[in-house]
């Protein structure tokens, strides 16, 4: 990430770009939006951060673990939004918790600020564990 890019995304973020993107949105669909958004520069700096730092046997082991948490974030979301699969996400959201969980853990050994960023994503993710499981139980 470039500090423009950064800048960019800081601007609209502060100055409602979600709003004049997408003008059809509520109130609570852009903040949930910007939250995200949130959340997702957080992921994005920690990995920033951690890539910086001096090579050591867990670095690798560590942007291993961010690299499939991403690939995993991006197929929970067809597996339980389009194909409603709840079984099947939810196996998903266990792995990617577990995953980001291992990351925050060996990301505190080489760079603390790294693994701090990671607890907003980790407390979401929790949170989105449990409503998939009662889903499940609900249907």
């Amino acid at each position: 990430l470039t500090q423009t890019t950064l800048d960019k995304i800081v601007y609209e973020y502060q100055h409602g770009g979600v709003k004049s993107n997408h003008p059809e949105l509520t109130t609570y669909e852009r903040k949930a939006l910007q939250n995200t958004y949130t959340l997702y520069l957080l992921i994005a700096t920690s990995a920033c951060r951690l890539s910086y730092q001096k090579n050591c046997d867990l670095k690798s082991i560590a942007l291993g673990l961010w690299a499939f948490q991403m690939c995993l974030n991006t197929l929970w979301t067809p597996v339980f939004f389009g194909a409603f699969d709840l079984k099947g996400a939810f196996a998903i959201i266990v792995i990617l918790w577990l995953t980001i969980t291992a990351y925050i853990v060996i990301s505190f050994r080489i760079d603390r600020v790294s693994s701090y960023l990671f607890l907003p994503y980790w407390t979401w993710v929790s949170f989105a564990t449990a409503l998939n499981y009662a889903y499940i139980l609900a249907n």
